[in-house]
């Protein structure tokens, strides 16, 4: 099984630019491996991508209807722009939540951080966790 979810994370990186490869240095791809043996880390992340896409979904319809809502209005613009200020803040809360539950998982990458880079990486691990195939419990 580690050999098995180790030759994907090695396949994963493969895809990757040269600076990301570089970036997923040996330690961090033991430490990951070691921490998709933990069920609850897989089944979290799973659990988060669909909160996230319910979110994501739902502010978006709702942006769609404030928009036609608002056909006309002079303040078309400045209502629309205080909407998506709300959206940011609200997926920026979202995004730190999730942070902070990953980081409590021990899963490797994870920390508080509104840095671009250390959120890119985080991002990648999740997305590698989100397509593994190699999990017994995946339908959990």
């Amino acid at each position: 099984m580690r050999e098995a979810i180790t030759r994907e994370l090695e396949e994963f990186i493969a895809t990757l630019s040269e600076e990301n490869q570089r970036r997923f240095n040996e330690g961090l791809q033991k430490a990951l491996v070691e921490s998709l043996f933990n069920q609850t880390v897989y089944s979290s992340v799973i659990e988060m991508f669909k909160e996230q896409e319910n979110i994501e979904r739902d502010l978006f319809a709702n942006r769609q209807c404030l928009l036609r809502d608002l056909q006309g209005d002079p303040d078309l613009e400045e209502k629309l722009l205080k909407n998506d200020t709300r959206i940011m803040i609200l997926l920026d809360e979202l995004s730190e939540r999730q942070q902070v539950c990953l980081y409590n998982l021990k899963v490797p990458g994870f920390r508080i951080t509104k840095n671009g880079r250390d959120i890119e990486l985080q991002m990648m691990i999740l997305e590698f966790i989100k397509e593994l195939k190699c999990i017994p419990y995946k339908n959990v």
